[in-house]
Order: structure tokens, then C-alpha cells, then sequence
């Protein structure tokens, strides 16, 4: 396993598959959030900051016991791009991204 992270990492996979793994993960967890969208200007403000290449997602639980998404962005070495100091400033140096619109209510994934 490579100690770095690369612009390339990640790979494509089939509708098939794709469709497959989030059913069988609707069925498993019919009481969760399934996914969550998040807009391009969003995500492309993530990816433009200061040595980023790429965006981590994090799963987590919110405090109803939800399933969340967090997204910070990351750097080749590994490293997460932290804000300096902890706020939601749009001015801070990093970010880090949540609330988007989930699914359950808002899906299709057809």
C-alpha cells in the first residue's frame, strides 16, 4: 500500500455494481441516511485550497444517531487540511463540509 495519496486515486465501477452495493446497503440500514449531496461550488472551493488533492469522507453518526458525511480534504502526504483555529469562517484556512441534503428524503438512484 502506497504512503502517499495521488490526484488518481479511486477507480471507476459499474452502474451494476454501484446499484447492487447501495441496495443491499437500503435494505441493511432502512432506518439510516443513505447518502448526501453536496454542490459543485462546494466541493470544487474544498479541492482549490492550498495543497489539497483530494477530498476524505468520513462516516459518521450525528447526534439523532444518524449516519453523516464529513468531507475535509486532503493532502499527498496523508494528512487531513484541518482549519487552523476551529470555524466556520469562509475565510479560515481549510474547511471542513457537512449538512448537505440527505437521502432519505431527497433520492434516486435511477
Amino acid at each position: 500500500m502506497a504512503d502517499t495519496l495521488t490526484p488518481d486515486d479511486g477507480q471507476r465501477i459499474s452502474k451494476a455494481d454501484a446499484k447492487n452495493w447501495i441496495t443491499d446497503y437500503k435494505n441493511k440500514n432502512p432506518d439510516q441516511v443513505w447518502a448526501q449531496f453536496y454542490g459543485s461550488n462546494k466541493l470544487t472551493e474544498m479541492l482549490n485550497q492550498n495543497e489539497c488533492i483530494g477530498i476524505r469522507i468520513y462516516v459518521t453518526t450525528n447526534a439523532t444517531g444518524k449516519n453523516q458525511l464529513v468531507l475535509v480534504g486532503a493532502r499527498k502526504d496523508g494528512n487531513n487540511i484541518w482549519p487552523k483555529i476551529d470555524s466556520t469562517d469562509p475565510n479560515a484556512d481549510g474547511m471542513i463540509l457537512d449538512f448537505g441534503p440527505l437521502c432519505p428524503p431527497i433520492c434516486n438512484i435511477d
